[in-house]
Formats: structure tokens, C-alpha cells, sequence
């Protein structure tokens, strides 16, 4: 079984969500889509059995996009919600190396830097008020720091592992610790 979810890479929410809901479910093979949109587009067209798509978050509210995309394509091809998951939001500063030098960078994707606003603010006065760039994903912030040891990212516990990076503080940055997102999985069947 072939099932979408939001890349790029396996640290992003979408994949965390997948990989929940489909943990005990046999054989399936995870496909990397650009958008949510694209994900549903794909599960309407058969090029993946199921799409994983972030329909509402505690703090940010419904996604638009993938709402949107459900309700076109469940009035022209059936797309139809067969499961729902929710996935708590943890996010944390990573860097490559911590040599306790001052960072030059902060990589952050958009919502995050939202759900993250008071400690990543005070990190970035604790450090020169350095810039944050935003950028597609959490994965894609920790791809980048990954490959710039004077730049930190903002990112999932899995950014840890699959970019080889270290926490700069054990605990999540998150401002709400009760932060959650609910994800639907879709398809034709």
C-alpha cells in the first residue's frame, strides 16, 4: 500500500502522522508529496492508496489548504476521510555540532515560528538577535543546519536522527506544551 504524506524528508509531522497511523497496518511504502493539495490530488487520481493531510491545529486552527482540497475532490473524483490521528507538537533548537559558538542563522518554518515564539525569541536576543529564515519545513530547517554548523533549526524529535543533529536544550520550545495537531487520512476506498 503506497500512502502520501507531507515531505520532504521522514521528520516532518506529516510523516510522524503517517507513520503513527499506519504502525501495525502490514506492508506500507511511504511517498514524499510537496503539499497537501498534491497529497489529495494523488490519493483522488489512484497514484497513492492513501494521503496523510493536517486538517486542525490547537493553536493555529484548520489548515485551508487541505480542507479545501478535500471538499473539490470529494465532490469530483469521491475523495473520502477513512481515519483520523493526532500528533502532539514537540519542536526543538538543533544544530549540528554544539561547540558553544554563537549561531549566525535560525532556520524556522512559518507555523513554527509561531508555536515557538517565546523561547525562540529569547534565544535570538541571547544570541545577537540573529535573523530567522523561513523555510518550507521543520525537515527542510534541519537539512540545511545539518549542512551548516553556524545555523540552528527548528524541528522534530525525528530531524534528530535521520540529519544526525543535537538538541540545544533537552526540553521542546514549544509554547504550548498541550499543542496537538489532528491529521485525516483520505482516499477513494
Amino acid at each position: 500500500m503506497k500512502v502520501g504524506y507531507l515531505g520532504p524528508g521522514k521528520s516532518t509531522f506529516g510523516f510522524i502522522a503517517a507513520e503513527k497511523f499506519f504502525e501495525d497496518k502490514g506492508n506500507v511504502e511511504f511517498v514524499q508529496i510537496p503539499s497537501h493539495t498534491e497529497i489529495c490530488r494523488a490519493a483522488s487520481r489512484g497514484d497513492i492508496d492513501l494521503g496523510v493531510v493536517a486538517t486542525e491545529n490547537v493553536i493555529e486552527g484548520m489548515v485551508t489548504e487541505s480542507i479545501y482540497a478535500i471538499d473539490k475532490l470529494s465532490r469530483a473524483y469521491g475523495l473520502k476521510i477513512s481515519g483520523e490521528v493526532e500528533v502532539p507538537i514537540k519542536l526543538f533548537l538543533f544544530r549540528k555540532i554544539n561547540d558553544n559558538s554563537a549561531p549566525t542563522k535560525i532556520y524556522a518554518q512559518p507555523v513554527a515560528q509561531g508555536q515557538c515564539s517565546k523561547k525562540l525569541g529569547a534565544f535570538k536576543k541571547d544570541n545577537n538577535d540573529i535573523p530567522i529564515e523561513s523555510v518550507s519545513s521543520n525537515s527542510k530547517a534541519a537539512e540545511l543546519a545539518s549542512k551548516d554548523l553556524s545555523c540552528v533549526a527548528v524541528s522534530t524529535e525525528k530531524a534528530e536522527q535521520e540529519y544526525e543533529l543535537v538538541r540545544l536544550d533537552p526540553e521542546p520550545i514549544t509554547n504550548n506544551p498541550n499543542n496537538f495537531t489532528r491529521f485525516w487520512v483520505v482516499g477513494t476506498k
